[in-house]
């Protein structure tokens, strides 16, 4: 099975364009895929999980499934990411699993919503690369690889391995060039509302 590729993922992350998204535009995306060298990760999340650390944990991964599934009742399409997506994510870039899920949850709703085709189309939960003005700068193979690209830039260029606090973070989302994650004004306080409902099910 193919294993996750940390160079490669480490040579996007310095690829990615930071700017402002939105998610109305379906234009045409860039393939990103391991032919290109611009990203190579594994459509395996159990062989990442497993080769990963030893800091994945398992009840991460069902807690996180069972607030995903709640969310996603109702919802016009079954979500597409999953709890071990986030425990994976969480493990190998120490981010908590909390703030996965509420971005996750607020960029795309686990793309749940037939109406985000950019996020869809480019298998981009966290819209990585999504832009205002209808720019797709990446289209992931998977879902999975989408989430761990969105955890190794947000590792790097926003909590910047430790230097930033999540906390920090909830109150002005940018990265290390002072450019923001997302357009709206809204966006930290949707965020810390969500955090706070994912950790009264345990998960920090």
């Amino acid at each position: 099975m193919p294993l996750f590729n940390l160079s490669a993922l480490q040579s996007f992350a310095n690829l990615i364009p930071f700017g402002q998204k939105d998610d109305t535009s379906n234009t045409p995306t860039t393939s990103i895929t391991p032919s290109n060298n611009s990203l190579n990760l594994s459509s395996n999340p159990e062989s990442i999980a497993n080769t990963s650390n030893d800091k994945f944990d398992p009840d991460v991964a069902s807690k996180a499934q069972s607030y995903i599934d709640n969310f996603a009742k109702g919802k016009s399409l079954p979500a597409k990411v999953t709890g071990q997506d986030i425990a994976i994510a969480s493990a190998m870039y120490n981010i908590p699993p909390s703030l996965i899920l509420a971005q996750g949850q607020i960029e795309n709703g686990f793309l749940t919503d037939p109406s985000g085709k950019r996020a869809l189309n480019t298998n981009n939960p966290m819209s990585v690369g999504l832009y205002d003005n209808g720019q797709n700068k990446f289209k992931f193979p998977t879902v999975t690889d989408g989430v761990l690209a969105y955890a190794k830039l947000l590792n790097d260029n926003y909590l910047q391995g430790g230097k930033v606090s999540t906390d920090q973070l909830l109150q002005n989302f940018v990265d290390k060039n002072g450019n923001k994650y997302a357009s709206s004004s809204n966006y930290e306080k949707n965020l810390q509302s969500v955090v706070k409902k994912v950790k009264k099910i345990g998960l920090n």
